[in-house]
């Protein structure tokens, strides 16, 4: 953009989005060197993200830039009541990068709000299900956490959700599920203890389930289920 020029909300916009990359949020609306549409000779770039955005009348920039803004801010606060206004402001500007479609930088806010299980739900909502499955681990909801690593194909990760969780129930009925495909299951040999493979029942409302390896192959899923007897 060159000064004394008129600026198309494109370039704004643009303008904008390279800043914003830079971490360049902030409003400079105030200062005397911007006009309404036009650079003066003696003003200073870059220009600031936020006011580009207000420029080129995009709302999504302005959200994201006005998210970053509360983010730093949330940041640099210390502990004690410091701690508490900035938790406040990271739910701000968590909301706002949701709003804005910045899914990750969303959850990792809510996070950062302590508020794990809205960070798991926006994941969730975008079908985000292995990083949605940390998080609903760290609420702990280890059975909103088992359902979204099953999303995300990761069985073993499922089981031990479920085990983490006590949710023995639910893991009898999971491994229901796969009790056809249990006839895949090799034998498992050389244990330093005798391991033997049972009824997927029998075993599953055990507490001492060590690990379910799986293989995905288009449509063969192939089970291992490990236990130690003492």
């Amino acid at each position: 953009m060159k000064p004394g020029k008129s600026t198309s909300p494109e370039a704004w916009r643009k303008q904008g989005e390279m800043l914003l990359q830079r971490a360049l949020y902030e409003d400079v609306s105030y200062m005397p060197c911007f006009s309404d549409a036009v650079l003066k000779d003696n003003c200073l770039t870059p220009y600031q993200a936020l006011f580009c955005f207000r420029r080129a009348n995009y709302k999504q920039g302005e959200d994201v830039a006005n998210a970053y803004i509360l983010y730093e801010e949330a940041s640099a606060l210390g502990l004690g009541e410091g701690a508490r206004r900035a938790k406040e402001l990271f739910a701000k500007a968590a909301q706002l990068f949701e709003q804005a479609l910045f899914i990750q930088k969303a959850a990792e806010t809510w996070g950062a709000a302590g508020q794990y299980k809205k960070a798991a739900d926006v994941l969730r909502a975008h079908r985000e299900y292995g990083k949605a499955a940390l998080w609903y681990a760290r609420v702990p909801d280890f059975m909103e956490a088992a359902e979204c690593h099953h999303l995300a194909k990761q069985y073993d990760e499922a089981v031990i959700a479920y085990r983490k969780g006590e949710h023995f129930t639910e893991l009898v009925t999971y491994l229901g599920e796969f009790v056809i495909l249990i006839a895949t299951i090799q034998s498992i040999e050389k244990a330093d203890n005798k391991i033997v493979t049972r009824n997927v029942l029998a075993m599953a409302s055990r507490q001492d389930i060590r690990c379910w390896s799986t293989s995905c192959c288009s449509v063969v899923i192939s089970l291992r289920l490990c236990f130690l007897l003492h």
